[in-house]
């Protein structure tokens, strides 16, 4: 399922934008009640928070494979693998 937010542009019109690759992964380990579901989740959300300044300040520059989430996790995604899949 392709997650959606309604985004607000400047001219006051509502449109539906995706979430971004970092903003799924933190939700999917949030618990229900609020909070992370461990320290490690808390530091690589911590990590994120900065590089979406980062992002806004034009300091960081994300790319296909160089993106927020890459960076903050610190490692690279591998291409051309499917992750999760069985037989």
């Amino acid at each position: 399922m392709n997650e959606k937010i309604l985004s607000k542009s400047s001219d006051g019109d509502r449109s539906i934008s995706p979430l971004e690759h970092h903003e799924t992964w933190s939700r999917a380990r949030m618990k229900k009640g609020g909070g992370f579901t461990s320290k490690a989740c808390e530091q690589v959300v911590d990590k994120i928070e900065y590089l979406v300044e980062e992002k806004k300040k034009g300091v960081f520059v994300p790319d296909e494979r160089n993106d927020i989430l890459t960076q903050a996790i610190g490692t690279l995604e591998h291409g051309g693998c499917v992750r999760g899949v069985g037989k």
